[in-house]
């Protein structure tokens, strides 16, 4: 196995486990802030949704883009933080209507209170 071929395989496993570790991290202190602002089955619900999106385009992007970029041998640490902030981008697509929806529920929670 080639040099080049060994940092490729070296590369594409650290985006990987970037990613997995951003989420883990993210994951309990977005839970922690729904819990103070929402109920508690909620809080995990979302926070179990945030986790899929984010799980299901880490595997989306290693299907189409970081195996066939690999295959080519054209994987180099820019295109990883390329790959990692379009990643990033699209969990953030997926996320804001959530957001926005949870948002919409608090407000009208709120004039129900009040």
């Amino acid at each position: 196995m080639s040099l080049e071929t060994q940092l490729i395989q070296a590369l594409s496993a650290l985006v990987y486990i970037v990613a997995i570790a951003g989420i883990t991290y993210v994951t309990p202190k977005i839970k922690k802030f729904l819990e103070v602002h929402t109920n508690a089955k909620t809080a995990t619900t979302v926070t179990d949704e945030f986790s899929k999106i984010a799980e299901s385009v880490v595997n989306d992007f290693n299907a189409r883009i970081v195996n066939d970029t690999k295959s080519r041998q054209a994987w180099n640490p820019q295109l990883a933080q390329t790959i990692k902030n379009d990643a990033i981008a699209s969990v953030k697509t997926q996320i804001e209507p959530l957001l926005s929806t949870l948002i919409e529920e608090a407000v009208t929670k709120a004039k129900e209170v009040k």
